[in-house]
């Protein structure tokens, strides 16, 4: 145990100049590090030299980056725009200061169908979501869903803020009235 430390003792001084702000260089076996046996018959310490097989001055060790200084432009070009649909509408949520509201349905979906023919033509609900919210509409069998989601049941809808933080997700069918008390939740939350 002790011959472990001492070894780890011995690894740490060795290191240490590594990591120091002034070079270090040993520049002879004088100079090498001292570190302890204890030889398991003896209870006192032997002290023994250990020599530095070869010593390498630092500045052959390091090695010196050159950062060039680039002069800052005085105007921050802005990123392209994304032109994908759902680009477009979080741009137009930005711009609005609304909620983008992503309805997620499947090609195949019986529910979304209704969804879409009973509640969102609802006209208490478009009132809402005219006001309030942009809608964006999603095929998530023909389209990636935006924002890494996953969606496996639809229809879903996914809330989010102007920022792209998702707010709420509501899955499933719902009646106009429903939706509408869904939808008022929302509106409650910080964006």
């Amino acid at each position: 145990m002790n011959k472990l430390l001492a070894t780890g003792l011995l690894s740490i001084l060795t290191l240490l100049p590594l990591f120091s702000d002034e070079p270090y260089v040993l520049e002879s076996y004088e100079e090498s590090i001292e570190h302890m046996l204890i030889d398991e018959n003896q209870e006192e310490s032997i002290v023994e030299l250990v020599p530095i097989a070869e010593t390498i001055p630092m500045e052959e060790i390091i090695v010196e980056e050159q950062v060039e200084v680039l002069p800052v432009e005085s105007e921050i070009s802005e990123t392209p725009e994304d032109n994908t649909p759902y680009g477009k509408a979080i741009k137009k949520a930005k711009d609005e200061n609304k909620i983008l509201m992503i309805a997620i349905r499947a090609t195949t979906c019986h529910y979304c169908d209704r969804m879409e023919n009973e509640t969102l033509s609802d006209q208490s609900v478009l009132d809402v979501l005219n006001e309030n919210f942009v809608l964006y509409h999603v095929d998530q069998d023909k389209e990636e869903l935006p924002l890494g989601l996953q969606i496996g049941m639809t229809p879903n809808f996914v809330f989010v803020t102007p920022n792209e933080d998702i707010l709420d997700m509501y899955p499933g069918m719902r009646n106009p009235s429903e939706f509408l008390e869904a939808l008022e939740e929302v509106l409650k939350q910080p964006k």
